[in-house]
């Protein structure tokens, strides 16, 4: 069970995420390092006297000080991009689950009833499988941005909304998402999912039976009879 939850937030929740990376108190001492090197760089003398030579140092600050801002961005954007990832991960989850369970089967009387049953009944699957990790997967989220606004990263999106707000707007949407589904919507189809596996069983046995059928056939046109061997 846990191999079939971790393949099934793979595919929809980590898919173009990367998982493996250093906790982020090392990400945070980090750029705080390169933040203590830019500013002493930046209370560098532009110049210098030594001996009868004037040395002009402006363009090695600046130049150290785009590499320090080149890594310091590096950093950041990818603690920014992989957070903004998973959620919009995350978003198309909740979105693909709500219209996937809008629409429910009456009756099993046609194939498009089946083949929506099938579909709803595949969302709670994914749902059960997903949701936990998922909501355990908030903290962490939230921690990141945070920190990318302790060194001052923009982390609006749209319309100016706070990311910290669309993280909170997200684990609610997925607790009501997931407690629809799980609830009503399980509830609702419960007959029908009974009903459809009583079917497939009958079908099964059917199929079973034509096999026998079709094996005592089989046999009794050999022009021998049943042959038996001590092999």
């Amino acid at each position: 069970m846990e191999i079939e939850n971790f393949d099934a937030m793979s595919v929809k929740i980590l898919e173009g995420v990367v998982t493996k990376q250093p906790a982020l108190e090392v990400f945070d001492a980090e750029i705080t390092r390169l933040y203590e090197y830019k500013s002493r760089i930046a209370n560098m003398k532009p110049s210098a006297d030594i001996g009868w030579l004037k040395v002009n140092s402006q363009p090695l600050i600046k130049e150290l000080q785009s590499i320090i801002n080149n890594w310091i961005d590096r950093f950041t954007s990818y603690l920014y991009e992989n957070t903004t990832k998973q959620l919009a991960n995350i978003q198309g989850f909740i979105k693909n689950v709500s219209s996937g369970i809008k629409v429910l089967p009456k009756d099993l009387t046609t194939d498009r009833d089946k083949q929506l049953l099938t579909k709803v009944m595949t969302h709670l699957r994914d749902v059960t499988q997903i949701k936990d990790q998922t909501v355990e997967r908030f903290p962490i989220l939230r921690d990141t941005i945070q920190l990318l606004k302790k060194h001052n990263v923009d982390v609006s999106v749209s319309k100016g909304v706070d990311l910290l707000v669309t993280i909170e707007n997200n684990k609610t949407e997925l607790n009501d998402t997931a407690d629809n589904a799980l609830g009503p919507v399980k509830e609702a189809i419960l007959p029908l999912q009974s009903k459809e596996s009583d079917n497939v069983k009958g079908r099964v046995r059917d199929f079973q039976i034509k096999v026998l059928d079709y094996r005592q056939e089989f046999q009794s046109a050999l022009p021998y009879g049943k042959q038996e061997t001590n092999e």
